[in-house]
C-alpha cells in the first residue's frame, strides 16, 4: 500500500512543482512602464546604467533589465591621479600640481554657480610631475572650483577654491 502512495505522490508531483523562469522581471523600490509615442519606456529606481546611446536630442540609457547587456570600462582617474592646490583660501595666484601617467586634461576655473570663467584655461598634458597657475586677483571674493576634464569633456575632479 505504502509502495503505491509512493508511485501516486510521484506521479502527481510535477503538477505542484514550481520553478523559476526566466523572464524580463526586475525587483526595485520603484519603477514604471510608460508608452510616449512609437517608444515604450520601462525604468526603475536605482539601476546601474550599463551603456549609453545618443541621437541628437534623444539620450537612451540600458540599464541591467534590458537583453544583451553591453559592459562599458569606467576607467577613474580621480583615483589615479594626485593633486594639490595651494593656497587656498587665496588672494590672488593659485596653484596646481597634478601628478600621473599619461594625463591629457583641461583644468578650467568656474563660479560656484557652474559658469566658466573666460580667460581661465589651461591644458595638463604628459607624465609625471605636471604643474600650472592662476591668477584670480582680478576676480572677486568668494567660492570657485577648478574642473579636470578629460579629451572627451568627461569632468574627472572638482577641486573648490576659496578666493578672500
Amino acid at each position: 500500500m505504502s509502495r503505491w502512495i509512493f508511485f501516486l505522490l510521484i506521479a502527481l508531483a510535477p503538477g505542484f512543482l514550481q520553478a523559476q523562469t526566466i523572464d524580463r522581471k526586475v525587483i526595485a523600490s520603484a519603477g514604471a512602464s510608460r508608452i510616449v509615442g512609437p517608444l515604450q519606456v520601462d525604468f526603475t529606481v536605482g539601476e546601474p546604467a550599463t551603456a549609453t546611446a545618443a541621437s541628437g536630442a534623444l539620450i537612451v540609457t540600458q540599464g541591467f533589465q534590458q537583453g544583451d547587456l553591453v559592459i562599458t570600462d569606467v576607467h577613474d582617474l580621480a583615483h589615479t591621479l594626485v593633486y594639490r592646490v595651494f593656497p587656498n583660501p587665496t588672494t590672488g595666484e593659485v596653484r596646481l600640481e597634478l601628478q600621473g601617467q599619461g594625463l591629457n586634461l583641461l583644468a578650467q576655473v568656474i563660479h560656484f554657480e557652474g559658469k566658466p570663467i573666460p580667460g581661465f584655461r589651461r591644458t595638463f598634458k604628459g607624465s609625471g610631475n605636471l604643474e600650472g597657475s592662476f591668477d584670480l586677483s582680478t576676480l572677486p571674493s568668494g567660492m570657485y572650483a577648478i574642473i579636470l576634464r578629460d579629451v572627451r569633456g568627461k569632468t574627472q575632479l572638482s577641486i573648490p577654491v576659496v578666493k578672500q
